[in-house]
């Protein structure tokens, strides 16, 4: 199924294993395993991610149970709940989000600093 921002996972569809690919995705099932996307991950109030991510961008306003890592930023919204480490230059924490872990905004400096 696709939508205005990519291709949608559901609310009544799990997936166990690993999704990778160059769209984007909108999460409102369940995933389990290890997701990989050079776009925007967005998790819906149903969506649950039991996985390592690593995307471009991620917005969260359900649940997630692993690692993320975001080249350009993290949005963890007011329904959120997120236990894990994460890796991103810009990361925004909304008033009410549930969060479990590290933040590490360590971004390399451009060699001529």
């Amino acid at each position: 199924m696709t939508s205005e921002t990519g291709y949608t996972i559901g609310s009544g569809i799990f997936i166990k294993g690993d999704v990778a690919g160059a769209e984007d995705l909108v999460v409102e099932g369940c995933v389990e395993g290890k997701i990989q996307l050079k776009n925007h991950l967005l998790i819906g109030q149903t969506g649950v991610v039991i996985a390592d991510v690593q995307v471009d961008a991620l917005t969260v306003y359900g649940e997630v149970r692993g690692n993320v890592t975001a080249t350009s930023k993290v949005e963890i919204n007011e329904t959120a709940r997120l236990v894990g480490d994460i890796h991103a230059p810009v990361v925004y924490l909304a008033d009410g989000a549930k969060f479990k872990g590290t933040i590490d905004m360590d971004v390399p400096l451009p060699r001529d600093f």
